[in-house]
């Protein structure tokens, strides 16, 4: 079945409407990360230690980083870091100059407290301990403040970019091109099959809402984003090609895999390492819906040329 559409509104007004949704979206994107990603976010870096032998038995360095990558202050740092079967000769601690750090030594064991941890702040733990046997490479390391535990970042490697305007603006700027397109295509009288429900690809704001949330999931999964961010873009992608008549198609359940993925993840799983991947699966989530959208407009091309 085929549907002629007629133009419902001019290039002035279409213009206007879509200056004006970018600076909702942008500002809306903006205000739900800053009430939402307010949170600490500990990490701890150990560095490899070469135990040597000195006076007849085995000696050794290690030096512990814990810093607070998050948003918002972590209250009652507590740590240990444990050296097995070591004696500790002494333990090192400087942090910011304004915070009370108490360090003490009790047999293989240094144990760490601090009231507070600012974003940003670190503290450096050094160990020097000595053994009759081997010594570990690294400290066991337990870091852990109120409502939030630390986990291991290996060094030299950074922590995620924090909430930076310029990705948010690319995506609400993207999902607007969409848009355009989509009038532009309207204005010619662009016949547009529909499929499994009645409205369809007719469903212009279903279409334009499902490239811009899926849009924002690679964005939050490619930087700033927490779990729960992705999953609100996936969560309204999902939505959007159900209501476009999406669901049985092999993009949706996908789609529907990718959310089941990254529900199962906690935000510690959210690594650099990690990032990429789940931004690559959305990325070819785009691909599949948009030769869907092509498959409706046989004549479609994707520039002048």
């Amino acid at each position: 079945m085929h549907l002629s559409i007629e133009p419902v509104t001019s290039w002035p007004r279409t213009l206007l409407a879509a200056v004006i949704t970018l600076a909702v979206i942008v500002t809306a994107e903006t205000l739900a990360h800053k009430l939402s990603s307010r949170e600490p976010r500990l990490a701890y870096v150990p560095s490899e230690s070469l135990p040597f032998n000195g006076g007849g038995k085995n000696v050794g360095i290690y030096q512990i980083d814990v810093t607070n990558e998050g948003d918002a202050a972590a209250d009652a740092l507590t740590g240990s870091m444990r050296i097995l079967g070591a004696t500790i000769d002494n333990e090192r601690v400087s942090a910011p100059g304004a915070l009370p750090v108490d360090a003490k030594a009790e047999g293989d064991t240094v144990y760490l407290s601090a009231p507070s941890l600012n974003p940003t702040e670190t503290i450096h733990v050094s160990i020097l301990a000595s053994s009759t046997t081997p010594l570990p490479i690294e400290p066991d390391v337990s870091v852990r403040a109120t409502g939030v535990s630390a986990f291991r970042r290996v060094r030299g490697t950074s922590a995620p970019p924090r909430f930076s305007l310029l990705p948010v603006l690319a995506t609400a700027t993207t999902s607007l091109a969409l848009m355009l397109a989509l009038q532009f295509a309207f204005r010619r009288r662009a016949n547009v099959d529909y499929v499994a429900s009645r409205g369809g690809w007719r469903k212009v704001a279903n279409v334009f809402w499902l490239g811009h949330d899926l849009h924002w999931a690679r964005t939050a999964a490619n930087s700033w984003g927490n779990r729960e961010r992705i999953l609100h873009g996936l969560r309204q992608s999902k939505h959007h090609a159900s209501e476009i008549g999406l669901a049985g198609t092999k993009a949706c359940q996908d789609l529907e895999k990718l959310n089941s993925s990254v529900t199962k993840m906690a935000d510690g799983d959210l690594t650099i390492q990690s990032r990429p991947g789940i931004a690559a699966r959305v990325d070819g989530l785009l691909q599949a819906f948009s030769d869907l959208a092509k498959a409706q407009q046989p004549e479609f091309k994707a520039g002048p040329g």
